[in-house]
């Protein structure tokens, strides 16, 4: 970097070590400057090998970043060391990252939720969090063998990446420079070849090969008039419905975990479901498929529980949409 004065450049030196010392706290402070689709939800998360990550980021859709400084350490130690904390981040359930969140924003007198909704624009957490997971490398610089291996990772689908700041002093002015290792465009070309979430095609072929194609594509055709949104996930097509102001995930189809002997796989958020068609719990119980179990995506939030089960025929499918519309028909008297 090169200050103009008059026709002459005078070129502003590089400040490592002040760099180092304060990058993590820029980074809390303002972590857009990696990203906007950034909030951190911990620093120093200690994890099960007594081992700590600098910071823990979550993406609009709920996805989770681990985000690691370089600091000193050598390259081939930062990556494995970041590979390590994103084996334990891929076990965190809901509840735990609930948390790790809540540990976090106490101290700034704020609940999760409510931090979430003042970035992102949303008035509540995503129903799925920690689908996947990114890990971000952040250096003043980075070797060949560093950039080489982080490269060879992401050709290969590992969402890792690399961001190198430069920090320069002049005086009593400052600069930070910023340059992502694999570029915005390529990353859009590696989410092409591993995309984050089905098409509502690929589901429909996912339950023709498990031999469920007839019940999957009249459940979800006549669900999609029934509810008020719908969309897909990696595993199922998501109902949702307005309550309260708000858009929720009310029911689940998942050809994935279906087969011809047990029938088409649901689950369904019981009091979500039961509000939306305005009758109590146990009615909505009673609508269900009998070949059913209790199911809780939280186990500390009763909002994110209900039921899990299968539609074994037609017969049954063509029972539940009959009295789903007479509901619906009431709902809307």
């Amino acid at each position: 970097m090169w200050e103009v004065k008059d026709r002459e450049l005078v070129e502003i030196p590089r400040d490592r070590l002040s760099f180092e010392e304060r990058l993590e706290e820029w980074l809390e402070n303002d972590i857009s400057i990696i990203s906007d689709d950034l909030l951190i939800i911990g620093r120093q998360v200690k994890t099960a090998f007594e081992k700590y990550i600098d910071l823990l980021c979550i993406k609009r859709n709920g996805d989770l970043v681990i985000v690691e400084l370089k600091r000193d350490k050598a390259p081939r130690e930062v990556i494995a060391q970041i590979l390590e904390y994103a084996s334990w981040v891929d076990d965190l359930s809901y509840e735990e990252i609930v948390n790790i969140a809540n540990n976090y924003f106490r101290k700034k007198g704020i609940t999760f939720e409510e931090a979430f909704g003042r970035k992102f624009g949303k008035e509540q957490l995503p129903d799925v969090l920690n689908e996947s997971h990114e890990m971000l490398i952040v250096a003043s610089d980075l070797d060949d063998q560093g950039e080489r291996v982080i490269r060879y990772l992401s050709e290969y689908g590992i969402r890792i990446n690399a961001v190198t700041f430069n920090y320069f002093r002049n005086n009593d002015q400052e600069f930070l420079a910023r340059v992502m290792l694999i570029p915005k465009s390529a990353e859009e070309v590696r989410k092409t070849k591993r995309r984050y979430y089905l098409t509502e095609e690929e589901l429909r072929k996912i339950a023709q090969d498990n031999g469920v194609d007839e019940l999957y594509s009249i459940l979800v055709k006549e669900l999609e008039q029934l509810f008020d949104d719908w969309g897909t996930t990696l595993s199922s097509v998501t109902f949702i419905g307005r309550q309260n102001g708000r858009m929720n995930t009310i029911f689940n189809i998942l050809p994935g975990q279906s087969n011809q002997q047990d029938g088409l796989k649901f689950q369904v958020y019981l009091k979500r479901f039961a509000r939306y068609f305005n009758i109590s719990e146990a009615e909505a119980e009673q609508i269900l498929p009998s070949n059913k179990s209790e199911w809780a995506f939280s186990k500390t939030d009763p909002e994110y529980s209900g039921y899990e089960g299968f539609f074994k025929n037609k017969e049954e499918i063509e029972k539940f949409l009959n009295k789903l519309r007479e509901l619906k028909t009431k709902v809307m008297a």
